[in-house]
């Protein structure tokens, strides 16, 4: 979006049709994006504030375990 590389993600974790409307949140949930240099990396919880994630560049890729997905979230990189 904007130029920017963007990840959607959604947390179906422990729904179950006509019984279960909360989700389990996910953990430790890493994630790699390929790019050209040490960069930010913003993440936006559903319903939530723009946190700032740091990450760590090693040979062209720029990786992070981001917060617990409660329901969704939106990562991009800076």
């Amino acid at each position: 979006m904007d130029g920017k590389v963007t990840v959607f993600l959604a947390n179906f974790g422990g729904l179950k049709s006509k019984e279960t409307a909360q989700q389990i949140p996910a953990e430790h949930v890493k994630i790699t994006f390929a790019t050209d240099g040490p960069r930010s990396i913003s993440v936006l919880p559903f319903l939530g504030q723009v946190q700032k994630i740091d990450g760590t560049f090693a040979r062209g890729k720029l990786s992070c375990e981001i917060p617990s997905i409660e329901k969704g979230a939106v990562v991009w990189v800076e």
